[in-house]
């Protein structure tokens, strides 16, 4: 074959070409600019104003069209962010009214045996202000395992090596509890799967404060009232005013209630760790009115927790008179 003649494969165009090629929009303007045109003929001038009314015509048309194409293109990309704004809105709205509901409830079934005496189910046995709170967890966990689900951590999976990427940024301390952790759960894990297992333990330690709580407050009852109808037998038998106290005292109002106050700030700060990234906002005004009302209602919690702790936040009143025996 002559050299002259000689051509490169197609393979050999280059990469800029190729890309020009690939980001061209799809449009019927989009075709090669070099033509042959044959024409009749005809003297130069007149072959030439064919020429130029041809190529002006053609590029009239594909202005046009090109503009068409843009404005389309502009209108979908504003659509397109206008509806991941208000998707964004009604994340965040909903995000409020989970955080605003899970405050309350966990104040409402704090509070209610406080302000309010039940009454008994069984005298001496069923307490009604240890029966309610009994119901807590089964409304309290759900609510606050929803918030977790509006984490974007959550829903996407967040990092999937996530132990390895702590181990290369954490101190000399850290890395033996991470490699512990990692060999507790057989292998690195994601991000997703340090923040369930994060939630997790303070879920549990949560419900079984509160378990202990529940139990200690309502079998306290009766060896309270058989002490109290039998002050002689106390005072023969120490034990029996031993085993009460045992049950207010250390497996109540200390073992229980910490347990699950501290299980319930394992719970928020596993919350906080997986929203840590998450952008929100711009918040809207009925947002904002419910983020400031759940805050509140968050702070009202903690305070009442926090009264008297950890000498128990009700049923003193019953207790007083035995006391001082």
């Amino acid at each position: 074959m002559p050299q002259d003649s000689y051509e490169l494969p197609s393979v050999y165009i280059s990469l800029e070409k190729q890309q020009e090629m690939a980001s061209a929009p799809a449009t019927s303007c989009n075709r090669p600019t070099e033509t042959t045109t044959h024409f009749p003929p005809r003297d130069h001038d007149t072959r030439q104003l064919l020429v130029d009314r041809g190529a002006g015509q053609e590029e009239t048309d594909c202005s046009i069209e090109e503009e068409m194409n843009a404005r389309q293109h502009r209108q979908s990309v504003d659509s397109g962010s206008l509806e991941v704004y208000h998707g964004q809105m009604e994340q965040d709205w909903w995000l409020a009214c989970l955080m605003l509901s899970t405050s309350f409830s966990m104040l409402f079934f704090t509070v209610i045996p406080v302000v309010a005496n039940l009454p008994d189910i069984v005298p001496s046995w069923f307490s009604g202000d240890t029966l309610w709170r009994l119901f807590d967890p089964l409304f309290t966990l759900p609510l606050n395992l929803f918030i977790m689900t509006r984490s974007n951590v959550i829903t996407s999976g967040g990092k999937p090596n996530y132990c390895e990427f702590l181990v290369l940024n954490c101190t000399i301390t850290d890395n033996f509890i991470l490699w512990g952790i990692m060999l507790c759960v057989g292998g690195n894990i994601s991000e997703q799967s340090v923040t369930w297992l994060f939630w997790a333990l303070g879920a549990g330690i949560f419900v079984q404060g509160h378990g202990l709580h529940t139990a200690a407050a309502m079998f306290k009852h009766p060896v309270q009232d058989f002490n109290v109808a039998h002050p002689d037998a106390v005072a023969e038998y120490p034990v029996l005013y031993q085993i009460y106290s045992n049950m207010r005292d250390l497996w109540e109002h200390i073992v229980a209630h910490y347990m699950y106050a501290f299980g319930g700030m394992i719970m928020s700060w596993a919350q906080l760790f997986a929203f840590r990234h998450q952008v929100h906002g711009p918040l809207t005004f009925g947002t904002k009115v419910v983020f400031m009302f759940g805050s509140l209602i968050y702070g009202l919690l903690l305070a009442g927790i926090a009264i008297e702790f950890p000498d128990g936040l009700y049923g003193k009143s019953k207790e007083s008179n035995y006391k001082e025996l």
